[in-house]
């Protein structure tokens, strides 16, 4: 939360959430909103009050809700989503795999 009330219109905050209903997710979004932060969800439940707040809602899909009929969450949908919107961004920025790369060699002396 402290992080989301130094945001800008120049930042996004992403929410990920099972059930879209998680009341403190909802404050954050709301303090997002207030300081004009694009805000993307993702989440199982497409008509959740989280997905209506949001500017950008992704709805994730899970083979268990096929085979137990109700909604349930898998890390692996919502990790996946994580990927493919780090990939698309990490594209679109001049020179951002050098600045992974320095940032990873600057780490590497602490896996020693």
């Amino acid at each position: 939360m402290a992080f989301t009330c130094n945001l800008t219109k120049e930042d996004a905050v992403i929410i990920i959430s099972n059930s879209g209903f998680s009341k403190r997710l909802m404050t954050l979004a709301a303090v997002a909103k207030e300081n004009h932060t694009p805000i993307i969800a993702i989440t199982n439940n497409p008509s959740s009050p989280l997905g209506q707040a949001c500017q950008y809602h992704i709805t994730t899909a899970t083979r268990e809700k096929l085979l137990l009929g109700e909604f349930c969450f898998s890390r692996v949908s919502a990790t996946t989503v994580m990927e493919i919107l780090y990939l698309f961004l990490s594209v679109s920025i001049k020179d951002s795999h050098d600045h992974i790369r320095r940032h990873e060699i600057a780490i590497s002396d602490d896996k020693k």
